[in-house]
């Protein structure tokens, strides 16, 4: 295999944008090249956390259509360090006018310009038939072979033809055309058209399930309970309240009527179609079920890395939070803390009922491009059926006794539960300083529901490392990876 010769198409804004001229094969009417954008200031890798400066990528071109697909992307920290490697999914999208595509795009089919659009273009080989100009012909090849099989800092040498202006040629004949720039408008405006259609049809499809999700909650006269109470009557003994409560009575002296002991006829579980690795991991999720589809096509998808916050004086978080009985579930990916009558907390005049408690490790919460041993998901919804969540960070130091009275509660059976008479406040697992950042984001597992809003304390908490081992264990990872911002608006108290 040679070695790339990298030759600048274009350089500004502490990049520069590099094309390997030995790469460039040419198959029917496609052209395959690999290139190369080379960072002056390196940058954050969102799934690896760690530095990189150059990205390559081998893209098939259509020099007809006007279209390109990217077939493979390469991360490097410098040139002989790779950082990573991913083979993508074929796509064949336009290019639009101007683009740093469109350069790179012009400059592969410039360089493949003279060639028949059947054939394969190959450096190292000179065709053998016989044209009417020999001369001519000859003169072209051995200048394209030669610029090719040299380095760049050589093809200007003033003893060899500069095979430059020939290649212009091609371009001003099409130029002089006046039906093919028509025509290529009209593919692209047609592309887009299709493309905003698609978009339309996606979200109304998705406001539309999201409405139907919210029209039962909204008829409810009565002032409604937890969700995870609903949960618990769904899935668990209905009188499992009665019970606990009879169990805190007996503990305290005081009498309570007896209630049957009823035990759970199914287990409750969360289902089991996805994971955090293999084949059902993450990267699959969007493909294992319809409903999956936004883990991949949403644009507000949670976890993010928070960077280039907007300072304000945001509303205080005042919390309402009290003793709760509750129920350790072992859901197959995290462990789960159903909460009965927990409380809740108030933030810009709304009120959020605390239903549940999830961890995760390590931290899915990343800030400035750092992210906690482990964290802490306080799960809450307001009777309008929105969704708020408060993340914890949760770092190696002392003992936490709240954390202790829940792993002293853990199944002895995977993907159990553990009924308990103990009591558990949060408030008491929350830092002093509750200043905050906070966006709009999405569950972190499927069906990555839209519009939630996150509330991530700056305050890290500490757990033992003992707590931490325990925890991990059981889940050695549960995190899902970052997911692009998308521009969004993030908010920080000041």
């Amino acid at each position: 295999m040679a070695a790339p010769i990298w030759q600048v198409i274009l350089e500004e804004n502490n990049k520069r944008i590099e094309l390997d001229s030995t790469s460039i094969i040419r198959q029917g009417n496609f052209v395959e090249a690999t290139g190369r954008v080379v960072l002056a200031r390196p940058l954050i890798d969102q799934k690896t956390g760690e530095e990189y400066r150059i990205i390559e990528a081998a893209t098939r071109y259509h020099c007809d259509n006007k279209s390109a697909s990217t077939l493979r992307r390469i991360y490097k920290r410098d040139e002989s360090a790779i950082l990573r490697e991913e083979n993508l999914n074929v796509v064949e999208l336009p290019v639009r006018a101007g683009t740093l595509d469109d350069k790179v795009l012009k400059e592969v089919c410039r360089l493949n310009g003279e060639n028949a659009p059947n054939s394969t273009v190959n450096p190292t080989k000179i065709s053998n038939s016989q044209p009417e100009n020999p001369i001519k012909t000859n003169t072209l090849d051995e200048n394209l072979n030669k610029n090719l099989e040299k380095p760049l800092s050589n093809i200007d040498n003033k003893t060899e033809k500069d095979i430059r202006p020939n290649f212009a040629k091609p371009r001003r004949t099409r130029a002089k055309r006046p039906q093919e720039p028509t025509l290529e408008q009209q593919k692209d405006l047609e592309e887009l058209q299709n493309v905003a259609a698609r978009l339309k049809a996606a979200n109304e499809k998705l406001l539309k399930e999201e409405l139907e999700k919210r029209k039962p909650k909204k008829v409810v006269a009565q002032v409604l309970p937890p969700p995870a109470k609903a949960l618990k009557e769904k899935n668990s003994p209905k009188n499992w309240h009665q019970s606990v409560a009879q169990s805190v009575a007996e503990k305290k002296g005081g009498k309570a009527s007896p209630q049957p002991k009823v035990l759970p006829q199914t287990l409750p579980r969360a289902p089991h179609d996805w994971a955090y690795g293999g084949k059902e991991g993450p990267a699959h999720w969007a493909d294992l079920k319809e409903s999956y589809r936004i883990c991949r096509d949403g644009l507000r998808q949670s976890p993010i890395d928070i960077r280039n916050s907007i300072k304000g004086d945001l509303a205080p978080l005042a919390l309402h939070y009290t003793p709760s009985a509750f129920r350790l579930v072992d859901l197959g990916y995290t462990l789960s803390v159903e909460l009965e009558n927990a409380g809740f907390l108030e933030l810009e005049n709304k009120r959020w009922v605390l239903q549940s408690a999830e961890f995760r490790r390590p931290g899915e919460e990343m800030v400035l491009g750092k992210r906690a041993d482990m964290s802490l998901h306080l799960m809450h919804q307001a009777l309008d059926g929105s969704r708020l969540i408060v993340a914890i960070a949760l770092v190696e130091g002392r003992e936490n006794p709240t954390l202790q009275t829940l792993w002293n509660a853990i199944p002895l059976e995977r993907e159990n539960f553990k009924e308990t008479s103990k009591t558990i406040d949060f408030k008491n697992i929350l830092p002093r300083n509750l200043g905050y950042f906070t966006y709009m984001g999405s569950l972190t597992f499927p069906p990555c529901t839209e519009n939630v809003q996150w509330v991530i304390l700056k305050e890290a908490q500490p757990v033992s490392l003992e707590q931490m081992k325990n925890f991990a264990f059981l889940y050695p990872e549960n995190a899902r990876p970052l997911q692009a911002n998308n521009a969004r608006i993030v908010k920080e108290s000041r």
